[in-house]
């Protein structure tokens, strides 16, 4: 009989273990959703977020996004200071975002964004939501024997949160000490350090990476390129030439 008991007993802390850790999941659980826009050489990536947590009015959250940027494409630094309203931070070795490298000798890049957000009051839940624009661009792909085209990925962003306070209530608090912790910047403005939990994603469309095709070019085809190129060129500067011929000419028919 005291067999049977444990056996109960142990039991019902598995399913209650469980039940906790599954609620856990559903509050620390933030919605992603990304489009791509623009076509070509360079791409708009818009990021939407949804988080629903227990409505705390004392609580001010922010969330952050670090996308992780593939070699194969590129941040241009100098337009996103351009931008008075950027709120995008660059991470690493300044030259690992040189935009004239080609693909093969430039490294994987970080980039951090911090996005406005949104609060809209649900009764007992609290609706945080942004949306933020990050572009990026192709390099330089180094030719192949026979692909004309190869496929980069663009791998999904990790999503943090930090809060200001304590939440009121202590089970979401302790839901949220669970999170991984990671150190990044307090603020797009700022180099002070601070911690940040990394949240989970439920991915909207299974869209957990962005896949592209990229256009290459191919080796057996450098001869026919260059000379092109070459035609193309000794033909407009010929034309140059001859512009201020024909000009001399209208001049002495007048």
């Amino acid at each position: 009989m005291e067999d049977f008991i444990r056996y109960v007993a142990f039991i019902f802390l598995c399913f209650l273990v469980n039940d906790v850790s599954t609620d856990c999941d559903k509050w620390m659980t933030v919605s992603t959703d990304r489009t791509v826009h623009k076509q070509g050489f360079h791409r708009e990536i818009v990021s939407n977020l949804t988080w629903i947590i227990e409505n705390d009015t004392k609580m001010n959250c922010i969330l952050m996004l670090v996308h992780h940027i593939p070699r194969d494409m590129f941040v241009d630094l100098d337009e996103i200071r351009s931008v008075d309203t950027s709120k995008i931070v660059p991470v690493g070795d300044p030259n690992d975002f040189d935009v004239e490298r080609p693909a093969h000798l430039s490294t994987k890049i970080k980039v951090l964004v911090y996005p406005d957000i949104k609060k809209q009051n649900m009764e007992s839940y609290l609706r945080l939501t942004s949306s933020s624009i990050l572009l990026v661009h192709w390099r330089y792909q180094q030719p192949t024997q026979h692909q004309h085209y190869v496929p980069v990925t663009l791998p999904r962003p990790t999503i943090l949160t930090r809060c200001q306070d304590n939440f009121t209530s202590e089970h979401m608090q302790r839901c949220l000490n669970k999170q991984e912790i990671l150190q990044y910047p307090c603020d797009h403005d700022t180099a002070e350090m601070c911690d940040w939990f990394v949240l989970r994603q439920n991915l909207n469309n299974q869209n957990n990476d962005i896949i592209f095709t990229v256009p290459v070019g191919v080796k057996k085809h450098t001869y026919l390129v260059a000379c092109g190129t070459i035609f193309i060129t000794l033909s407009a500067t010929y034309i140059l030439m001859q512009l201020p011929w024909f000009d001399i000419n209208k001049e002495k028919i007048r």
